[in-house]
């Protein structure tokens, strides 16, 4: 049982150079070796809290086996995750082997569901709505508590890629492509097509003209109170 828990850190950058410490030093002094098991550890641990902040955004209290049929779009987060976490530990035959297996879980996982969603892209609280088409560029770089719904595609021109902020929610059939900057707490609406950058706290939709919201929709009304 993994229960819900408080802020985390994303797994770019530094768990990266932590990892790199971990792998190299496979045949040094005990007590280097007791540092290499703390970082192993503490990485663990973060795997734990992201994980934990996925659930919470999600409204999901417990990994259960009767999500595989209720709720599959939290089992692949999940998996996800772990994908994530194994490549930063994947020393020795053991940490290759556990690798190849959660790839694989992934892959099949992102086929049945329909997701091309790549590792090392969403922060700790990503929410997806529902099963269906969602494509995201391995380039984008996405902040906490993004919440994602069927048709979503975060794709590239030029072989550059959005960089989203925090508590972005992103609707049916929404599209950002590009070096767009999104900011944080932004309401992008079903269908609506983002090709230039757009301010904090601003709603987008495809009949509107772009407006900057008065007040937080629902969603983040939810979190907060949950948070």
């Amino acid at each position: 049982r993994i229960e819900a828990g408080p802020e985390e850190a994303h797994t770019r950058g530094s768990e990266r150079t932590l990892t790199a410490v971990v792998t190299r030093t496979k045949h040094l002094t005990p007590k280097v070796l007791n540092v290499k098991k703390a970082l192993r550890a503490e990485l663990a641990n973060t795997r734990r809290m992201t994980i934990a902040a996925d659930m919470r955004s999600s409204r999901v209290s417990a990994l259960t086996l009767r999500l595989a049929f209720t709720r599959p779009e939290v089992l692949f987060i999940v998996l996800l995750r772990w994908l994530e976490f194994a490549d930063l530990a994947s020393a020795g035959v053991l940490g290759r082997a556990r690798r190849a297996t959660v790839r694989t879980a992934f892959q099949i996982a992102s086929i049945v569901l329909s997701f091309s969603i790549p590792p090392h892209v969403f922060g700790p609280g990503l929410s997806i709505a529902h099963y269906g088409t969602i494509v995201v560029n391995s380039k984008a770089q996405v902040g906490r508590n993004c919440r994602l719904h069927p048709g979503v595609t975060l794709g590239s021109t030029r072989d550059e890629a959005p960089v989203i902020g925090d508590e972005v929610f992103l609707g049916p059939g929404a599209a950002v492509f590009g070096a767009v900057t999104i900011g944080n707490r932004v309401h992008i609406g079903p269908g609506v097509v983002i090709t230039r950058d757009v301010d904090d706290d601003m709603v987008v939709y495809p009949t509107k003209p772009l407006s900057r919201a008065r007040t937080r929709p629902t969603w983040w009304r939810e979190f907060a109170q949950d948070s």
